[in-house]
């Protein structure tokens, strides 16, 4: 009777240790189906992220390319009733932003007046040994000779460090100044925000940041009006020439530029994934209307 007993007994344990053990195999198998659903959600709706993304880029450059370039607010099209061009982001759609600057109303490295450079940096609270160092290297990276600025650097100064460059000759990328003496105490996001290394030709400032119409008119009323007539898309050459005293010249010019800056960021439910990049827009032009580069996800 006890070896009955006993044996029932071990009969019990094993049924209750295969009992844990599929109880346990049914667990992970619960919680690997979990995971790979949840993995196969999140790919979808990266999917259409990425999607919606494109939907909103070529609905843009179709935009650019078809219709004036500027807000007009009875227009049936989404985009050009809230699009600007001077980088404040606008909604496009409910998860989707979209930035557009005109690249003709930034600082350009390589072809833009140094006072104006150094007005923006001291704007922003840059010190002015820092704005003096990268103004005069800037020169120096740009020139041919191997005669130093005052505060500026040549090829001795960056080969005592290692380093390369100057270039004699413009900038490449905006990456590229980020070599040159001075630039390193000058944060990345006023690179990014104010600057371009495109050769323009003239100067837009009905299209500049707030900073950078700053530089060029200076702190005050002027600028506060300007901001403001703009943000209600009233803003003209007329009211701009008639609140600063400055008219187009062989430098400022109100004619939109065709290069630009595009950034479309399209975010939900934790997820986001955007897109930058540079566009060309020429209407006129029957062979090449549109040319991108620069082209960077995420």
């Amino acid at each position: 009777m006890v070896v009955i007993f006993q044996e029932r007994g071990i009969a019990l344990v094993q049924v209750l240790i295969i009992s844990f053990v599929l109880a346990a195999l049914g667990l992970f198998i619960l919680q690997t189906t979990r995971s790979q659903v949840q993995v196969a959600s999140s790919i979808q709706q990266s999917f259409e992220l990425r999607l919606e993304l494109e939907k909103a880029e070529a609905q843009l450059l179709h935009s650019l390319l078809t219709l004036p370039s500027r807000q007009n607010k009875s227009s049936s099209n989404e985009l050009v009733k809230n699009w600007n061009f001077y980088g404040k982001p606008f909604k496009f759609s409910q998860h989707t932003t979209v930035t557009i600057q005109d690249l003709n109303a930034l600082i350009s490295i390589n072809s833009t007046n140094i006072n104006m450079l150094e007005r923006l940096f001291a704007q922003l609270g840059v010190d002015g040994h820092t704005v003096q160092t990268f103004s005069d290297s800037l020169v120096d990276w740009k020139d041919n000779d191997s005669q130093k600025s005052l505060n500026g650097a040549e090829s001795s100064y960056y080969q005592e460090l290692g380093l390369r460059g100057p270039r004699n000759g413009y900038l490449q990328s905006m990456e590229e100044v980020r070599f040159i003496k001075g630039a390193e105490n000058i944060p990345t996001k006023v690179w990014e925000k104010y600057f371009t290394v495109m050769p323009t030709t003239s100067f837009n400032p009905l299209r500049a940041p707030k900073a950078v119409l700053g530089a060029l008119v200076g702190q005050g009323e002027k600028l506060n009006r300007l901001v403001e007539l703009r943000k209600d898309n009233r803003l003209t050459n007329t009211d701009f020439y008639q609140i600063t005293g400055i008219d187009g010249d062989e430098f400022i010019s109100f004619i939109p530029g065709e290069t630009m800056r595009v950034n479309i960021e399209v975010a939900n439910n934790g997820q986001r994934v955007s897109k930058s990049f540079i566009v060309v827009v020429r209407k006129v032009s029957a062979i090449r209307p549109v040319s991108i580069t620069d082209v960077v996800w995420n």
